[in-house]
């Protein structure tokens, strides 16, 4: 027996993806689809009721953990204790509910894909839902394959990724991709556009939140942030500057590992960075109460070389003027390397490997990047142009986050073939009937 565990897809073709899975048995997360009730081989998961522990009624069934099991996952608990702050925008759980039900997902799942033999895990977003990531680390543990097909902010575009953390579809691309490439007119046109003056508008994160709809109890601290510790910027101070993430989001939590803490980032750049360089930080100005509490400031606020920014400061002028720009896996990061700005990368993203762009998992990591910067690095603007146009042609066009839909011109019915016919060319084919699998 071969099984698959299927997650998202509940806009797409349900009905067409399961019947042409080349597995036994398939296990299928999403939104509640009566037109998979009847298939026999499909048991149903609703996404709404895992996040909290609600599993099916056999539940007890499955085979209960132990200390090795659970020393196995020592990692994954770091990343999920802390993922499980998504649900504070409806209710707190306590340290304890949340081990409860980590140690629910690990069970359930651990038992379910060892004694169904699940080959493979297929997701519309890389996993950030506790579940998923749960499932993603005993795929992983497990040698199993695990497919996610990302959305990008780069050129409305997505990319289909086999690991969260490394890439390495898109890396084993670029490295072979040792042939002349050609700057086509689209991609020329897109960047030079990019490199025009900074003016205030809106970003792509900003238009799909909007579209996607505000969580009706949360309370932003942006108000209090500007008017009790924030400032504008001194004309004259060099500085590194640290854009902030929204959290929670899949952003940091997980693809910034240990740094979804964004004050360990502040901390090393405060203790490492040569003693007349200052660090200018803005708050994003959607982040709430959840995932950001006024303490996060106060830790800050009375280091000298530290400085919050106003909010309603231009994040692209002040990148500009910046040595450098910091982020996890933010967008403001390929923006500011398409200008030849420096990049310190504290996350894992599709432009790490691009010139100028320093990946940070460490001390040693920060104080190359920061020599390097002290010494003048120069970013060839080519190179750049060469990077993005790979990129570009490793990428397809389109979208698996639904609410970028509005954001590109194509059909949804053009949309949802080239997303069935990827899933069926690019992973189910990796599957032959033997029950092994080849690399396509």
């Amino acid at each position: 027996m071969r099984s698959i565990i299927i997650d998202g897809f509940s806009n797409f073709d349900l009905e067409n993806i399961v019947n042409n899975a080349p597995f036994d048995k398939i296990f299928y997360i999403g939104e509640p689809s009566e037109c998979l009730q009847n298939i026999p081989n499909v048991v149903c998961y609703n996404c709404y009721d895992l996040p909290v522990g609600i599993y099916p009624h056999n539940f007890f069934e499955t085979e209960p953990l132990d200390e090795e099991i659970i020393k196995k996952f020592y990692s994954c608990e770091s990343i999920v204790m802390k993922m499980f702050e998504r649900n504070d925008f409806w209710f707190q759980a306590s340290f304890n509910q949340r081990k409860e039900w980590y140690f629910m997902h690990l069970r359930y799942w651990y038992h379910m894909i060892h004694i169904y033999n699940c080959v493979c895990f297929m997701k519309s977003n890389f996993a950030h839902e506790v579940y998923d990531y749960v499932i993603y680390a005993i795929m992983k543990e497990r040698g199993g394959r695990c497919f996610f097909f990302s959305q990008l902010s780069f050129m409305n575009r997505f990319i289909l990724e086999e690991d969260i953390f490394t890439y390495p579809r898109l890396n084993e691309y670029l490295k072979q991709c040792s042939f002349e490439v050609e700057i086509n007119s689209e991609v020329r046109k897109y960047l030079e556009e990019k490199r025009l003056p900074a003016k205030d508008t809106k970003d792509v994160f900003q238009v799909i939140e909007k579209k996607r709809g505000i969580v009706k109890n949360q309370h932003k601290i942006i108000t209090v942030y500007n008017k009790k510790y924030a400032e504008t910027p001194v004309p004259g101070e060099t500085y590194y500057f640290v854009a902030l993430h929204m959290q929670p989001e899949m952003t940091t939590s997980p693809l910034a590992g240990q740094f979804v803490y964004q004050e360990l980032i502040i901390e090393l750049l405060d203790f490492y960075l040569p003693n007349h360089i200052f660090i200018y930080i803005k708050e994003h100005p959607a982040q709430t109460t959840v995932g950001r509490s006024f303490d996060f400031y106060k830790r800050f606020y009375n280091r000298k070389r530290i400085r919050f920014i106003k909010t309603n400061v231009n994040s692209r002028i002040l990148a500009d003027n910046a040595l450098a720009v910091v982020t996890c896996t933010g967008s403001i990061g390929w923006e500011a390397l398409i200008r030849c700005k420096p990049v310190l990368l504290f996350g894992n993203f599709f432009y790490e490997t691009a010139p100028g762009c320093f990946l940070v998992k460490n001390k040693k990591d920060l104080c190359a990047a920061v020599k390097s910067i002290s010494d003048g690095i120069n970013i060839d603007k080519t190179e750049i142009d060469l990077f993005f146009q790979k990129v570009y042609n490793y990428s397809f066009f389109g979208y698996v986050d639904t609410a970028c839909a509005s954001l590109l011109s194509i059909s949804e019915e053009q949309n949802n073939n080239n997303v069935l016919n990827l899933i069926q060319e690019k992973i189910y084919r990796c599957f032959n009937t033997t029950g092994s699998y080849y690399v396509n």
